[in-house]
Order: structure tokens, then C-alpha cells, then sequence
């Protein structure tokens, strides 16, 4: 076995593995039947913004995604962003564990076949 070659393919096969963890696959929830995604900075902006709004006062909030405003109770909002960040957060670890994984082959035909989309926990759905 050409370890160099072996090296290669795991490092090829990381690539795959962060691409995935970017892609709509990983990153996406659904809204009414709407995929859609928060990064990391908006949901914090978000969660700070909603504890602004309802502390002035303010029970609903409006909320934009793909172009689409939804009107809805600050509370629900909070809530999908919990879920959303709990989501997160495991697709973060299984997409690590994976890059363990495969830096841990030691077989080219394994480091290949390897299945990288496996583990990653259901996309959150809501509906308002």
C-alpha cells in the first residue's frame, strides 16, 4: 500500500466531509415546507435582537428567510432558535467524528467507501 496515496484519499475524503457539513443536506431546516438556514452569527444577532424586542415590550417579531417575512410570537422564535442551535451543534460533532474516523484508515478501499452523509441527526421542522 502507497501511504502516500493512502494520505491523499483521507485527505480528499475530509474535503467531502466539510463540503457536506456546509451543504444543504446538513445545513437546513424547514419552515411551512421552506428549507432555509441561520449561521451561527445570525442566530446569536437573532437571539440577542429578540431579547431586545421583548424586553421593550414586544410580543411578535417578524422573521426573514429567503426572502419570505414570517410575523411571529418572539417565544416561538427563541424556541427554533434552542432547536436550531442544539442541531447544530450535533451536526458539528458527528461531522468531527467523521474527520476522526477517516484519519484513523488505514485502508485505502475503506478511506473510499466510507460513508461520510451517515449519522447526522433529522433536519428540524416547523410549522407556523
Amino acid at each position: 500500500m502507497d501511504k502516500i496515496e493512502l494520505e491523499k484519499a483521507k485527505e480528499q475524503k475530509i474535503t467531502k466531509i466539510l463540503d457536506y457539513d456546509k451543504s444543504e443536506g446538513v445545513n437546513s431546516f424547514a419552515l411551512n415546507g421552506n428549507l432555509a438556514w441561520l449561521d451561527k452569527d445570525t442566530r446569536v444577532g437573532l437571539v440577542n435582537s429578540l431579547q431586545i424586542e421583548k424586553a421593550a415590550g414586544r410580543v411578535s417579531t417578524e422573521l426573514w428567510l429567503n426572502g419570505v417575512m414570517y410575523s411571529l410570537p418572539i417565544d416561538h422564535v427563541l424556541q427554533m432558535l434552542v432547536v436550531l442551535e442544539l442541531y447544530a451543534k450535533d451536526c458539528y460533532n458527528v461531522t468531527q467524528q467523521h474527520i476522526a474516523n477517516v484519519k484513523m484508515l488505514d485502508d485505502l478501499n475503506r478511506v473510499w467507501n466510507y460513508d461520510y452523509t451517515k449519522g447526522y441527526p433529522k433536519r428540524p421542522v416547523f410549522e407556523v
